[in-house]
């Protein structure tokens, strides 16, 4: 299973890597034997990774990659992210669609006599993410392969955290991130859930009933500590934490009682809520384009 696993990487590091030379198909069969003899000897280190750190909109982010794309750690590690897709049939969620159906459900929540909708999102997801958590809470049990299961273990334990940059860390982010999403509409189940959407650290919920901001607070929170901070495990936990300067509360009652607008952003969107100008006990939406995305275009251009 590892060599057809390695003969996919290489063929798709390949087909991926626009910036060198095309391989040859001569030179893929060489670089697939260097690194099924590199797997059979245990020669890989999945230490040798290089640390960047990147500047975006005045926020610094560690990154790490293997700087060699053809090197057996990077095709390796290509090899994992593929396991943990089929193994844990992962679905990478997609944000067009999230973003259309967002717009349909806003515009039948404003007409319902009461709902909550709650913006939130975790603060530098990958890296606080602890693969080795992930690997002995979420993962092993269900690898039933020695070998693949051997070869995750082995990276885990080397890269510690689900770093930005390794191709393995959207699946290990994914995989964790589904058992929170679960909990989340387990545990909002009887407060009327009529939409709950995460695209991979950037959350929304909508309720058809009123829930208090500290109450919606508490319960995330009980649930990211059971997911991430499992006090059971006695392995390194997580250090994933909400971005609380991040998090949106809106509900019908407070915009109809406060005679004022409230708004969520998401995804590059804002929505606006707030009474309507000719009937304050009705609610209108207007919709747009973030100041933050418009200026990160602008840049660009």
């Amino acid at each position: 299973s590892i060599k057809k696993e390695i003969d996919r990487a290489v063929k798709r590091i390949t087909s991926l890597n626009k910036n060198t030379m095309p391989k040859t198909l001569a030179e893929q069969e060489q670089i697939i034997l260097d690194v099924e003899d590199a797997f059979n000897k245990s020669t890989f280190n999945f230490n040798n990774t290089t640390s960047i750190i990147l500047s975006q909109n005045r926020k610094k982010r560690l990154v790490k990659r293997y700087d060699d794309c053809y090197s057996p750690e990077n095709i390796l590690c290509q090899c994992i992210k593929q396991i943990l897709d089929r193994v844990f049939k992962v679905k990478y969620p997609n944000r067009n669609k999230i973003s259309h159906d967002l717009f349909s459900i806003l515009s039948a929540t404003i007409q319902m006599a009461d709902f909550t909708i709650v913006k939130f999102d975790f603060k530098d997801y990958f890296n606080s993410i602890s693969s080795i958590y992930v690997y002995e809470k979420y993962l092993k049990n269900d690898l039933l392969d020695r070998h693949e299961m051997d070869l995750i273990k082995n990276f885990v334990y080397s890269t510690k955290y689900a770093y930005a940059g390794l191709c393995t860390s959207n699946a290990i982010a994914e995989i964790i991130a589904k058992h929170f999403d679960e909990g989340v509409r387990q545990a909002f189940a009887s407060n009327g859930v009529i939409y709950y959407e995460r695209y991979i650290d950037d959350c929304v919920l909508i309720l058809n009933e009123h829930m208090e901001k500290s109450e919606v607070e508490g319960i995330l929170t009980s649930i990211r500590l059971s997911t991430f901070h499992d006090k059971n495990s006695m392995c390194v936990r997580c250090k994933t934490e909400f971005n609380n300067e991040k998090f949106q509360y809106v509900s019908s009652r407070n915009i109809l009682s406060q005679n004022q607008k409230s708004s969520i952003d998401f995804l590059g969107y804002k929505f606006c809520l707030g009474p309507k100008t000719n009937n304050k006990e009705e609610i209108s939406i207007q919709y747009g384009i973030t100041k933050e995305k418009r200026k990160k275009y602008s840049d660009r251009l």
